[in-house]
């Protein structure tokens, strides 16, 4: 994962934002985490979440480079949240429409859903049920297979 562009080349997103990327032709560089930053993701598709959390695990990349040194291998795991009343809905992970859904958990007020695709889990969604989404954070990084989820 790269949180940081060079200025030499931009391009601008369908969002309308815009991202960098280099390497660099001259001395100035410009560097962003948070809401205004993108990145590349593992599979090559350039990504931009806008959420808070986020920022941490950008910083986490980017303080090692702007000092010279490697940035560590990262693996993020998109993340959002949304107080509705008193239900937190939260997703983690990045679910697509052709995912398989087990919906494991749904007393039609609170919910759990993993989402699967090619066998393995690739996101959680829940509602009112924060601590059982928030575990899975791990095994979404790691590309468990489904089953061991599921378990």
């Amino acid at each position: 994962m790269k949180s940081y562009r060079s200025v030499s080349e931009s391009e601008t997103l369908p969002t309308g934002s815009r991202y960098c990327h280099g390497p660099a032709s001259t001395e100035y560089s410009a560097w962003a985490i948070g809401d205004v930053a993108s990145w590349r993701n593992t599979v090559g598709q350039q990504v931009r979440v806008e959420h808070w959390s986020n920022v941490a695990e950008q910083a986490r990349v980017l303080a090692p480079a702007l000092l010279g040194a490697e940035p560590p291998a990262a693996v993020t795991v998109p993340y959002f949240w949304s107080d509705q009343y008193d239900v937190k809905i939260q997703c983690l992970g990045e679910p697509a429409a052709g995912d398989i859904v087990h919906l494991v958990e749904d007393d039609g007020r609170k919910f759990l859903a993993y989402f699967e695709r090619d066998g393995v889990v690739t996101a959680v969604v829940g509602a009112g049920l924060p601590g059982k989404v928030m575990k899975t954070r791990a095994k979404i990084a790691a590309g468990a297979p489904i089953a061991e989820v599921l378990a």
